[in-house]
């Protein structure tokens, strides 16, 4: 799944303490910081689940680009709802267990699309985390934002984890992205059931211009879930298995004055690839979608492509120094809201569909990614 800007709560947490034990080694320092993490008789060994609400703005060169409210319910390190409001409606859900993840998109609060994608990483507890320290990192004293810290550094990524010095709070994490340094910062650390956690965290990518922040209103601890909590609607109309494709008719990409439309399948079995030039993982799959072609596009398996793309010529412009070999290259103006990405309930790239020789799809989404394409091909015609 490709998705412009998505977010995962990290809790992490820190306190002031008065034994001020000597600090030789990154192991010192995690032990330091873990034991200072809990007040009175809690126990982070009992920490299971959290629910938290929270503002999440993003900036792109300082401009303000979108501020949302948003509720996150975690379990474990296996399931996490986030569902994300705008004007007090439900607009997104981003759902993960241990399987999958899936994208939900809802129009005025009513469910309009789902995709799915390899489970997100999940992070409620940062012992586990941080045990990694102890051995992968090493310590170093010095200055960081004019304060005195116990700086972590991996030798092998190059990510640093900093800790004021005194009051052994983690106030920074600096790794690198795929567009550049990015540095995340935390802060306004409050007592909740016993615990200190953030409830401010802002992460910067200097090198692309993007800012996020989350500003926590509250904060709970093991919250009790219903049973239901993490599990998909079943009244949701979803596109799905077994389901005839929608009706459509799209100009080519070459020729907006030619137009394919679902009438035009030729009774093969049919991958039909959305992608646009801007989503990474579409143009990841098109060495393993080729692959497939060459080896069943005469044993009766089609390929079409369908670009969201909002600018057509960036499209020609990519197609022209990476033409596909297969012969339909379609396109749809209007990106995730334009009427094919809803009949096609596309809420995310990449989105996939496998259909047989009658229209019907038998395969989609995360069943065909990541090389997966060329076993349901294999068990379909190699017969």
């Amino acid at each position: 799944m490709f998705k412009k800007s998505i977010q995962t709560v990290i809790v992490i947490f820190v306190v002031s303490t008065s034994c001020n034990p000597k600090i030789k080694t990154a192991s010192d320092v995690v032990d330091a910081h873990l034991n200072a993490t809990v007040l009175e008789k809690a126990d982070w060994a009992d920490f299971k689940a959290q629910k938290s609400y929270l503002n999440f703005k993003i900036k792109m060169g300082g401009n303000l680009v979108n501020s949302v409210e948003q509720v996150v319910s975690t379990k474990g390190t296996s399931y996490q709802k986030t569902e994300t409001y705008q004007d007090a409606v439900l607009a997104e859900t981003l759902l993960t267990n241990p399987n999958s993840s899936y994208m939900i998109k809802f129009e005025k609060g009513r469910f309009v699309g789902m995709n799915n994608f390899p489970a997100q990483a999940i992070s409620l507890m940062p012992v586990s985390d941080f045990q990694k320290l102890k051995s992968d990192f090493n310590l170093k004293d010095t200055i960081w934002s004019g304060k005195p810290v116990y700086q972590l550094v991996s030798e092998s990524s190059g990510e640093e984890y900093m800790f004021d010095k005194d009051s052994k709070y983690l106030i920074a994490i600096i790794s690198k992205s795929m567009y550049g340094r990015s540095e995340t910062t935390f802060s306004d650390h409050r007592a909740v059931s016993g615990y200190i956690l953030p409830f401010r965290i802002v992460t910067v990518i200097p090198g692309s211009g993007f800012e996020s922040e989350l500003n926590f209103s509250k904060i709970e601890v093991n919250p009790v879930f219903s049973t239901s909590e993490f599990e998909l609607d079943s009244t949701w109309k979803r596109l799905s298995k077994g389901q005839k494709i929608p009706d459509f008719e799209i100009p080519y990409a070459e020729n907006q004055d030619k137009k394919f439309s679902s009438k035009d399948l030729k009774g093969k079995v049919t991958l039909i690839d959305f992608w646009a030039t801007w989503c990474k993982p579409c143009l990841e799959e098109f060495p393993a979608i080729k692959e497939s072609y060459a080896a069943y596009s005469d044993r009766g398996f089609e390929v079409i492509s369908i670009s969201l793309e909002k600018d057509r010529q960036r499209l020609m412009a990519y197609l022209d120094k990476n033409p596909f070999p297969w012969d339909y290259t379609l396109y749809s103006a209007g990106e995730l809201k334009s009427q094919l990405a809803i009949d096609f309930q596309i809420v995310a790239l990449p989105r996939q569909l496998l259909i047989d020789e009658k229209g019907t799809i038998i395969a989609m989404d995360l069943d065909l990614r990541e090389g997966r394409l060329n076993n349901v091909l294999k068990d379909l015609l190699d017969n």
